[in-house]
């Protein structure tokens, strides 16, 4: 998980390979979105806290097959 730099959405990553951001004040989420990859295991935001990036592995993808 990770807070947006004002700290007025979190981020997070979930097993079913989507990253959700959420209002903090209500609880509220506000955006749902799938990932390519098959595990997600770190967040960042941007400094200005215009973007979220997600990274993760697919390990079929880094082996090759």
């Amino acid at each position: 998980m990770a807070f947006r730099p004002d700290g007025k959405v979190l981020a997070s990553v979930s097993a079913d390979r989507t990253l959700k951001l959420w209002e903090v004040a209500t609880g509220k989420r506000l955006d749902t979105r799938p990932e390519p990859v098959k595990d997600l295991y770190g967040l960042a935001w941007s400094p200005d806290g215009s973007r979220v990036a997600a990274g993760g592995v697919d390990i079929a993808s880094a082996s090759g097959g």
